[in-house]
């Protein structure tokens, strides 16, 4: 038991050496969790999970375990090192919070809206998208479907793949790049659209559609 184990659990090290994963491990008394993973963890002779702990003044905290089973003197040992993800814990809940709050502001935008995965897959498109053009998200999967859906004039639809190929080499997170083109909708009409294109820190991207046909 070192140092950082001892502060990190608040007991003394010689509180520790009389106690057994048991007494600060709420997961591992209940057994759900490390009945599995600890039979794995002793076959593959190393595992990484996360767990609880359970500090002595009884705060819960979670924490990542990285775990190596070795034989020493005849004997079976296992050396973990332990880390507090508490903050990571946090951003991650703030994360998904953020990813709330975005999906209901984009339900509800009056301009239609993309997020396109890094290999060009359409992972979300809004309502007001579906009402722009006619297209659900199963109609326009990816970036390939959509350009053929979108653009049915071979020659025209070569022009706006070059200017989307153009925009994702030369993209900065939030420099967004307007663009201007005629799409044809699900129903065969056709509409001017003003394209908003943008690369998202995560390395996707967002695109902005606006009908400006009668502007």
């Amino acid at each position: 038991v070192n140092e950082a184990a001892c502060h990190s659990l608040g007991y003394s090290r010689e509180e520790l050496l009389q106690m057994t994963v048991y007494d600060f491990d709420p997961d591992f008394r209940a057994g759900d969790l490390w009945e599995q993973d600890w039979e794995k963890m002793r076959r593959d002779r190393y595992g990484a999970i996360e767990t609880r702990h359970q500090r002595k003044d009884g705060t819960i905290f979670p924490v990542s375990v990285v775990s190596s089973v070795f034989d020493y003197a005849g004997e079976e040992y296992t050396v973990a090192f332990v880390q507090d993800i508490t903050a990571r814990k946090q951003a991650e809940e703030e994360i998904l919070q953020e990813r709330g709050k975005l999906k209901i502001l984009s339900d509800n935008a009056p301009i239609g809206m993309v997020l396109i995965s890094k290999e060009g897959r359409f992972t979300y498109i809004n309502p007001r998208m579906t009402e722009l053009f006619g297209y659900a998200l199963a109609d326009i999967p990816d970036g390939r479907t959509w350009f053929r859906k979108a653009y049915p004039n071979v020659e025209y639809r070569r022009t706006v793949i070059a200017a989307w190929i153009e925009d994702v080499r030369i993209a900065r997170p939030d420099e967004p790049m307007p663009r201007i083109f005629t799409v044809t909708c699900k129903d065969g009409t056709q509409k001017i659209v003003q394209f908003s294109f943008s690369l998202l820190v995560s390395g996707n991207y967002v695109m902005t559609c606006e009908d400006i046909t009668k502007m």
